[in-house]
């Protein structure tokens, strides 16, 4: 098996921020097994087995990114690849829902900064998001400590709901991918709130007027084996949200 030699282009240009696109490098000598990237703009997205590039960049500039491909026999030489990104012309997803996790308190909020207000809201018991049953909602997720954004290695991140009487788990959902790296970490969740337990509660709720439930909701996050145990566990503070049920069925 010879060691890949990757054949590509040596710039993608012409996309502009928040526009979603993918570019699939290619080897021209040697099997590739493996594929790493560096230097990858914020919001994009890389598949180490087959080397796509996807996602869409949150912010414009000139990105250099180093790509090399590998296999048992060894690496190829670094390839530099040019990404521009233009201002303008697209706007960031209007579906997703910005949240931070503090390491720390483990309390979810759409601010780093945890205030008064934000506190007197949880103990209150006031939804902190509005979803809706059958949907897919995507969360855009920042871990942080002491005010710093928190890069993290993970092998599982979900998002579960039950509602506010001692009954089963609702929902339990989420498919994650992380984007960017340092101080630009966050991780994009998908759940799936399509369940027959979630209808079956708001069926209980029946209104005219549009049935919803206040549910509790957590995040759980999943790392790598430390310390001799074989993953690390950790749920998010748990808090309210809202669920509205469907009208049309999808």
């Amino acid at each position: 098996m010879a060691i890949p030699t990757i054949n590509s282009t040596t710039s993608v240009l012409g996309y502009k921020q928040w526009q979603t696109w993918e570019f699939q490098p290619i080897t021209v000598l040697g099997d590739d097994t493996y594929w790493n990237i560096s230097g990858l703009p914020t919001g994009m997205d890389f598949n180490p087995v087959s080397g796509l590039i996807s996602g869409a960049a949150e912010l414009p500039g000139v990105y250099n990114c180093g790509l090399i491909a590998g296999n048992d026999d060894g690496a190829s030489a670094m390839l530099t690849i040019t990404i521009g990104i233009e201002a303008g012309g697209y706007g960031p997803p209007k579906d997703e829902v910005d949240l931070w996790i503090d390491l720390q308190t483990k309390i979810v909020t759409f601010s780093n900064v945890i205030s008064a207000t934000v506190t007197q809201q949880i103990e209150k018991d006031k939804p902190l998001v509005s979803i809706k049953s059958n949907d897919d909602v995507f969360f855009r997720i920042r871990f942080s400590k002491g005010g710093v954004i928190a890069d993290l290695d993970l092998d599982e991140l979900t998002f579960g709901i039950k509602s506010l009487d001692d009954e089963p788990v609702l929902v339990d959902s989420g498919t994650f991918a992380k984007a960017g790296s340092g101080e630009n970490t966050s991780y994009l969740l998908r759940a799936t709130l399509t369940a027959g337990a979630l209808d079956a509660a708001l069926s209980d709720e029946e209104d005219p007027k549009g049935t919803k439930i206040n549910a509790l909701a957590e995040f759980t996050w999943v790392a790598p084996a430390t310390l001799g145990a074989a993953t690390s566990v950790t749920s998010s503070r748990t808090f309210i949200a809202e669920v509205v049920r469907e009208i049309i069925p999808n």
